[in-house]
C-alpha cells in the first residue's frame, strides 16, 4: 500500500494452526550410485500479506476467506545420485501443490489460488586436470490449478514462470591462476497470469580472470553480463497497449570490476 492508514484502524482477530512435517528414505544401491525419495508437507503464515484488502473483515477482524490465514505447500521427491572421483551427478523429478493468499500491491486485489508443478532438477560436475565444469537445470511444468478471484485464467501458467532455467559453470585453475565463466539462462515466460504477453527466454555471460603472481596477493577481473545482453525480468503489462510502450524490468548491462586483494 502507499500509505498506512492510521486514521481508520481496524481489527485483526483470528486463529490458525496447521502441521507441518517432512520424511525420507535414501539407498546405496552401489558405492557410487544411490536413489531417494522425500515427502514434505509445510506452510507460510500470511500474517501482514493479508493485512491490507478484503481477506479480512474490517468490521470484526475475522477472516473474509478463511483459507487465507497460511497457505500449505506439499512436495514429493525421487530422484538418483551418482558420485565418483571425478564425476558429480543428480537428478530429482517433483511434484508440488501450494496455495498463494497474497495482495496484488501494484492495485490492491486480492490474489487466493492454488498451483501444481511437476518437473526435473539436474546438478552435475566434471573435474579433470585443469578443467572443471558445474551445471545446472530445472525444467518445471507448472498450473494455476484454482483461482478464488479470477477463475478465467485457471489453467494457465503462473506469470514468470519460465519452463527451464539453466546455468553452467567451466574453469580452468591451479594454484597460481583461474580462469572461467558463468552462463544463466532462461526459456521465455509470460508477463502475467492472464497469458498473452511474453518475455523472451535470454543467456547472460559472466566471466573472470584470477592471477596469484606471488603468495599473499590475488589479482582479479570480472565482468557481469560480459556481451551487455538484453535479458528482460519483469513486465507490468499483461499485453501490448495502444500506445505500444510497456514498463519493463531489465538486468544491468555489462560490468567489468578488478580487484587486488593482499593477505597479511
Amino acid at each position: 500500500v502507499g500509505i498506512t492508514p492510521t486514521g481508520s484502524p481496524a481489527p485483526v482477530d483470528y486463529s490458525y494452526k496447521y502441521l507441518s512435517y517432512s520424511s525420507g528414505i535414501n539407498f546405496r544401491v552401489s558405492d557410487p550410485f544411490a536413489v531417494f525419495a522425500r515427502y514434505s508437507r509445510g506452510a507460510r503464515a500470511n500474517a501482514d500479506r493479508i493485512t491490507f484488502g478484503a481477506v479480512i473483515d474490517n468490521s470484526t477482524g475475522a477472516l473474509a476467506i478463511p483459507q487465507a490465514a497460511y497457505d500449505p505447500v506439499k512436495q514429493a521427491e525421487i530422484g538418483v545420485k551418482y558420485r565418483n572421483a571425478n564425476l558429480t551427478l543428480n537428478l530429482t523429478g517433483f511434484h508440488v501443490e501450494a496455495q498463494d493468499s497474497n495482495i496484488n500491491t501494484a492495485n490492491g486485489s486480492v490474489i487466493a489460488r492454488d498451483y501444481k508443478a511437476k518437473g526435473l532438477e539436474f546438478e552435475g560436475g566434471l573435474r579433470k586436470g585443469l578443467l572443471s565444469l558445474t551445471a545446472g537445470a530445472t525444467y518445471t511444468d507448472a498450473t494455476i490449478v484454482t483461482d478464488r478471484v479470477t477463475p478465467a485464467i485457471e489453467g494457465n501458467v503462473p506469470r514468470h514462470q519460465a519452463s527451464l532455467i539453466f546455468q553452467a559453470t567451466p574453469q580452468v585453475s591451479n594454484d597460481r591462476f583461474a580462469v572461467g565463466a558463468v552462463f544463466i539462462g532462461t526459456t521465455d515466460s509470460y508477463a502475467q497470469d492472464v497469458n498473452l504477453l511474453k518475455m523472451p527466454g535470454y543467456v547472460t555471460t559472466n566471466a573472470f580472470v584470477q592471477v596469484r603472481p606471488v603468495d599473499r596477493i590475488l589479482v582479479s577481473l570480472n565482468a557481469t553480463n560480459l556481451f551487455d545482453t538484453i535479458a528482460l525480468t519483469g513486465i507490468d503489462e499483461a499485453s501490448i497497449p495502444a500506445s505500444g510502450i510497456v514498463r519493463g524490468r531489465l538486468l544491468n548491462g555489462r560490468a567489468i570490476s578488478t580487484t587486488l586483494h593482499l593477505d597479511f
